[in-house]
């Protein structure tokens, strides 16, 4: 049976920040009693091999927020008139 490691000891092991252990527990990996094996950790990395984008983009649709929203300086507005000096 593999060990079980806490947040800091699956960091360790796949050589990542604690922040992305976190990350990974944010989008579903279940860490039970605050505890998982390397191998759970490995099989849920190849079904999420990006965890902090997902937590990004699952954060943004729960906030309401669009993530491809253009910037204020991106954008035209409509009916600007433009000026030609002569």
């Amino acid at each position: 049976m593999s060990e079980l490691l806490d947040i800091k000891g699956i960091a360790y092991a796949l050589r990542r920040s604690r922040r992305y252990v976190d990350s990974m527990k944010r989008i579903g990996f279940p860490m039970p009693g605050g505890r998982a094996t390397l191998a759970d950790a490995l099989a849920f990395l190849a079904e999420h091999p990006h965890p902090l984008v997902e937590e990004r983009e699952l954060v943004a649709v729960q906030n309401g927020s669009n993530l491809f929203k253009p910037r204020r300086s991106q954008t035209l507005s409509v009916g600007a008139s433009i000026q030609v000096s002569q």
